[in-house]
């Protein structure tokens, strides 16, 4: 049955405040959807009463919101992921200071806890550096009523097999004990070939939609099965003990329970969108979550001290 009229919103998480006018224009006019409800999501200590107030003038149709940070209480934090300096990546780039990443990862992981988008038919997560060149050609319609893919995205990939390691830890394992627990057997063929002859390597050639730009059906987040795999996933505390991103705990339920459920759009091959093009991110700040005014002050006088440094040697 194909649908009259279909409803979709755009979402994302918020941290590069100066330019989001302009993203948000940019999808909006590149997808002819110039109406377009936008929800934006934020921790409190990020914005000012100010600046978002200087957001919702900026942009019709447009609510930002704050979101919990709430660490389960099953969860130590000594076993958050920044305390885990024995590993390189931890050491060199994820210091404390970045723990409103985890609670990213906990949050977009789940898409069934973000209710304002759950009323659409469709809904479209994109990043608050995402860009469009081109006009792409994508019929929502045609989306909707793709019975065998359930995630569209602008490009996707596969992880490098020793980098995932340092920041994907035991969730190989944890999507085994998910599938024995409760006698699943993958409908993806490489997924269930990787479990079968408990393969990691063959796990990483999975590919993953990009996450600054998908369109996803909503229902797609709401059966059955979805609550009993995030539940697990929860339980195992990876978000927060090992960085799982949205990529691939979204990504792997879709590869059990659905044949082939990604589409690659190609956007970004044919040059048609581009995430992080150099002048949003000149313009826009910092790249990573977790930094707060109080983190740009401190980069600010670091570089001026630094200066003053080579001043004075001269």
């Amino acid at each position: 049955m194909v649908k009259e009229k279909i409803s979709v919103c755009g979402y994302c998480m918020l941290h590069r405040y100066e330019t989001f006018a302009k993203v948000v224009s940019n999808i909006r006019t590149h997808l002819n959807l110039k109406d377009l409800k936008i929800y934006a999501y934020s921790f409190r200590d990020s914005f000012s009463p100010k600046i978002k107030k200087q957001l919702e003038s900026q942009i019709n149709n447009f609510e930002l919101k704050y979101i919990p940070k709430v660490i389960p209480s099953h969860i130590s934090k000594k076993d958050l992921f920044y305390n885990k300096k024995y590993i390189d990546y931890v050491r060199k780039s994820f210091p404390k200071s970045r723990v409103n990443f985890l609670h990213m990862c906990h949050y977009m992981s789940d898409p069934s806890l973000i209710q304002d988008v759950l009323k659409y038919d469709l809904k479209i997560q994109f990043d608050d550096d995402s860009w469009f060149h081109k006009y792409p050609n994508i019929s929502l319609d045609n989306i909707f009523n793709e019975k065998n893919k359930e995630i569209f995205t602008g490009n996707t990939f596969s992880y490098d097999y020793q980098k995932a390691k340092q920041t994907t830890v035991h969730l190989f394992e944890t999507v085994k004990i998910f599938c024995k627990k409760y006698n699943i057997t993958p409908k993806n063929e490489l997924l269930r070939t990787a479990i079968e002859k408990n393969n990691e390597k063959l796990f990483y050639e999975l590919k993953y939609a990009s996450g600054n730009f998908n369109i996803y059906k909503t229902n797609f987040f709401t059966n059955k099965s979805w609550y009993k795999y995030i539940l697990h996933m929860k339980e195992a505390g990876g978000m927060f003990k090992h960085r799982w991103g949205d990529h691939e705990v979204i990504g792997i339920y879709g590869y059990l329970f659905y044949k082939d459920p990604i589409e690659d759009l190609n956007l970004v091959e044919k040059g048609i969108y581009e995430h992080k093009p150099s002048f949003l991110i000149k313009d826009g700040g910092l790249i990573y979550s977790g930094f707060s005014f109080k983190n740009k002050l401190k980069k600010i006088f670091g570089n001026i001290r630094i200066f003053l440094k080579k001043l004075l040697r001269k």
